[in-house]
Formats: structure tokens, C-alpha cells, sequence
């Protein structure tokens, strides 16, 4: 975590963000980012370029626990964790691995019902329900491929057990940051420059308050050398109003 802050210690504190980056480290930053060093040395320009790593989110303001959250994991490549979706209240998880699979805790402590996406590392798992109000067993479900959804009631605990399986599932890059957006004007002679953007904040509160028509996004997306994807790679966007246009 960086917090706000206009100033670091040196350039050598500039250096290790970046090898951290490199390393396949996540860095979580609000506020501004830094810009000088303690003796006055302009770091500007170096931080911006390594806050557009893909495992660099920034957030202007103070982001809350969850969106904070939601971005390390979701950043971090094939490690077991639960997802869930917006709605009220806490959502309490618990998980630790057996010698098969996962043990899975789940508990709604809201008045919403939540959808919650069990994400493992396999090609497949199956999933077996203990039922806390008489200590029966579900059987285990067929084999399933991708993330596990599970709904819950509000007020409702599930206890899982997650068997996985096979070799390590293809890597799933979730571009949270790194994007650019633009204007699109019905003048042919104008043109918008780009400017950086987060895609979940709306370009409204990201300096067009008062814009209100089509926009461009765009991103760069490098893919590690050692990324597993035995089918080549898909890029899924959600439908707005049926006016999106994916062009890879």
C-alpha cells in the first residue's frame, strides 16, 4: 500500500517499487503520487510510467476495503479466493486446504442475497455442501470447469468443500487499470487527446462532468511468457446499452 503522499525518500525508494513490480508485486496507491524525493529530485515522470503496470492500481480517492481488496487478489494469478458480488451488508468468508481440496465458510450477513464466484487454479473441481442443521452431506456435483457461483440468502452460512483437479487452469489478467479514455466528437476536426481513466468510476467524476455521448477506452495488455493458455486468449466486456465495440 502507497498512501498519498508527495514525496519519497530518495530514488532508491523509486527503484524498488519497481523491482517489486517486477517481481510480481502489487502495489495499491491513493491520493497523489508521488513526485520528488526528499532533496527535491523530480521523480514525476518515473513513478507515472510504473503506475501503469497492470498490478499498479491507483485510486484518487480513498478506495474502499472491498474495490482495495477485489484489485490484489483479483491481480494475483492462480491463487484460491472468493469473490462477491455488490450488495449490503458484510459477506464472511473462511477457507483453508485439505488434502484434496478447500474447505469453504461462507456466511451473507446482509439483507441482500450475493452472488459468490469461488475462483481455484485447476482445469476442474466438484463441490460437495455440508449441511450445518443436520450434518448430512450433499454428493459431490459433476466435475465443473471455471469459477464456482453460489448464491446465498440473506443471513444464510454454507459450508463447501472444493475439489480440484488437473493441471494449472489457463491465467486470467482482470484489467483494472492501465486504460485510457476519449471523447467521441461529431466534429471531424476535433480531436480529443487521450487521457488516463479508471473504468469503473465513470468518466463523469474523471474530469467530464458534463460530457454525455459515445467514448473510446483503450489499453495495452502485455501477456508474461510463462502465461498458460493452451487455446489462445479471450477478451469478455459486458454489453452498455448495446453500443460497446471491442476491437483486439
Amino acid at each position: 500500500m502507497l498512501p498519498g503522499v508527495e514525496a519519497v525518500r530518495s530514488l532508491d525508494t523509486v527503484e524498488r517499487l519497481r523491482v517489486f513490480l517486477d517481481a510480481g508485486g502489487v502495489v495499491v496507491s491513493t491520493g497523489v503520487l508521488p513526485s520528488l524525493t526528499q532533496d527535491g529530485e523530480d521523480v514525476r515522470a518515473a513513478v507515472e510510467r510504473l503506475a501503469e503496470d497492470p498490478h499498479w492500481f491507483h485510486y484518487a480517492g480513498e478506495p474502499s476495503w472491498d474495490r482495495a481488496r477485489a484489485a490484489v487478489l483479483q491481480a494475483l494469478p492462480g491463487r484460491f479466493h472468493v469473490v462477491a458480488a455488490a450488495g449490503s451488508g458484510q459477506l464472511w468468508s473462511r477457507y483453508g486446504a485439505d488434502g484434496t481440496g478447500v474447505r469453504v465458510m461462507l456466511f451473507n450477513d446482509g439483507d441482500d442475497e450475493r452472488e459468490v464466484g469461488i475462483v481455484h487454479a485447476r482445469e476442474r473441481c466438484r463441490v460437495t455442501e455440508w449441511r450445518a442443521v443436520d450434518g448430512s452431506r450433499s454428493a459431490p456435483t459433476p466435475w465443473l470447469t471455471g469459477p464456482v457461483r453460489v448464491r446465498l440468502a440473506p443471513h444464510q452460512v454454507r459450508l463447501l468443500h472444493v475439489e480440484i483437479d488437473g493441471e494449472r487452469a489457463a491465467d486470467e489478467l482482470t484489467l483494472l487499470s492501465g486504460w485510457w479514455f476519449r471523447p467521441v466528437t461529431q466534429d471531424a476536426d476535433a480531436t480529443c487527446s487521450w487521457q488516463p481513466i479508471m473504468p469503473f468510476d465513470g468518466w463523469q467524476a474523471q474530469g467530464y462532468p458534463t460530457f454525455c455521448g459515445t467514448g473510446e477506452y483503450r489499453i495495452d495488455v502485455e501477456i508474461p511468457d510463462d502465461a498458460v493458455s493452451s487455446d489462445g486468449w479471450d477478451m469478455p466486456c459486458r454489453s452498455v446499452a448495446e453500443s460497446d465495440g471491442v476491437p483486439v
